[in-house]
């Protein structure tokens, strides 16, 4: 297996997500390993929790699985649909993210063994970005925890349909997604 490191140069702890021996016992060809930063405490425990299994899913499931594969590209796509209106929601506090020191960073190191995968950890990076921004105007008093949740409430029922189906998880209704967003949001 063959490993292409990339760096970070702040001397930071970094963590390593959960279930990171399922991610090591895969075999392919070539094997990332991106090391990155997140603000939010929601994207971490995306990628904590998440990021592992549903790449590990992926990876053994998609090869014999068509219909799986397409699934799961179709949510990806979907995903990616929801960045642009987060960004437009996000950009009236955005000036704030200069104040972003007020947001602890955590540093992780995270084993990519498939493009898709790749994708996911770039989509939720780039949302990091702008949620934090919300964080970030929450604290200033310009927004509460509800207009917040409000504010991102479509990129993350998009991301936890991903997840359902990467997972091969039973289907919900928009409503059932909803309500199960509303209570992680809590």
């Amino acid at each position: 297996m063959t490993t292409i490191e990339s760096t970070l140069s702040n001397e930071e702890e970094i963590r390593i997500p959960k279930n990171e021996d399922r991610i090591l016992e895969i075999r392919c060809p070539m094997t990332l390993n991106i090391q990155y930063e997140l603000k939010t405490s929601k994207f971490t425990r995306y990628i904590n929790r998440d990021f592992y299994l549903m790449s590990t899913m992926f990876f053994t499931t998609s090869k014999r699985n068509t219909q799986y594969k397409d699934d799961v590209l179709v949510a990806i796509e979907e995903l990616k649909n929801q960045i642009e209106p987060l960004k437009k929601r996000c950009e009236p506090y955005t000036y704030l993210l200069s104040q972003s020191g007020q947001l602890k960073t955590q540093r992780f190191s995270v084993y990519v063994v498939h493009p898709i995968c790749s994708e996911i950890l770039r989509i939720l990076k780039i949302s990091d970005g702008y949620y934090s921004s919300l964080y970030l105007a929450e604290f200033a008093g310009l927004i509460d925890r509800e207009q917040r949740f409000l504010l991102v409430r479509d990129f993350l029922m998009a991301y936890e349909r991903l997840h359902r189906i990467m997972m091969k998880m039973a289907k919900k209704t928009a409503e059932e997604l909803f309500k199960e967003v509303e209570m992680d949001f809590n």
